[in-house]
């Protein structure tokens, strides 16, 4: 089921992919995070899915299970996933379509091209009891867009995250995701689960993203070099 995706990483170069703030986050990691965080019948959102490896592990978790078929596809309808980019969205589709086979096709349609930070494409009427992915990784000095600047500057301002002045141009833009998420899609008392790069955890530019506002039970992964190395 991963053919598609590897096939979607040779099209982009390394160089390319990091100025999209775009890194390839391993089956290995992603099969772990969802054992560890997951539970049936969870409503879970990836707001940020590409070809949906955090979907795909959730859903082969759900067929896997010793449940009945329409228990199972009750639970599979509760899996969102939005991407700003619409080619991840056909992959994502595509990969999905591979995994629940011909059979099973026609019960999974909760892939939105949507950007998810912006509250007008909430989905109405739902929050989520798991919202996890990999946001992209890139901070405000790689947007060229002077307007995205400005626009990231005032979002950070409302998520009380916003550095010093002398961090400005520093601003991460994966906490700026995991906050936005978090008060539009997370259900009170439900899960965020990102994978973060260290820099947020440790620098001093993201020192107010750890104040974690209104979360509680804060867990930290922290990776060896050998799996860090892995993003390059």
């Amino acid at each position: 089921i991963y053919y598609l995706d590897y096939a979607m990483q040779s099209l982009l170069s390394p160089r390319l992919r990091h100025k999209m703030g775009e890194f390839y986050t391993p089956p290995f990691l992603t099969k772990e995070m969802a054992h560890y965080s997951y539970s049936f019948g969870d409503y879970v959102l990836d707001p940020c899915c590409g070809s949906g490896n955090f979907l795909l592990e959730i859903i082969d978790t759900i067929l896997k299970r010793n449940e009945t078929i329409e228990s199972k596809i009750e639970a599979i309808d509760k899996i969102y996933g939005f991407d700003i980019n619409p080619m991840a969205i056909l992959m994502a589709k595509i990969n999905i379509l591979l995994l629940l086979g011909k059979k099973n096709s026609e019960i999974y349609s909760n892939l939105y091209n949507i950007d998810c930070l912006e509250p007008n494409n909430k989905i109405k009427g739902i929050l989520f009891d798991l919202v996890i992915g990999s946001p992209l990784w890139y901070t405000l000095r790689d947007i060229v867009s002077v307007k995205v600047q400005k626009y990231i500057k005032n979002l950070a301002e409302e998520l009380h995250i916003k550095p010093q002045p002398k961090n400005i141009l520093n601003i991460e833009i994966a906490t700026i995701f995991f906050y936005q998420c978090k008060n539009l899609y997370l259900k009170n008392g439900g899960k965020i689960f990102f994978v973060l790069s260290e820099g947020i955890i440790n620098g001093s530019h993201a020192s107010r993203f750890r104040n974690f506002n209104n979360l509680k039970e804060i867990i930290i992964w922290s990776f060896s070099k050998q799996i860090q190395n892995l993003f390059n």
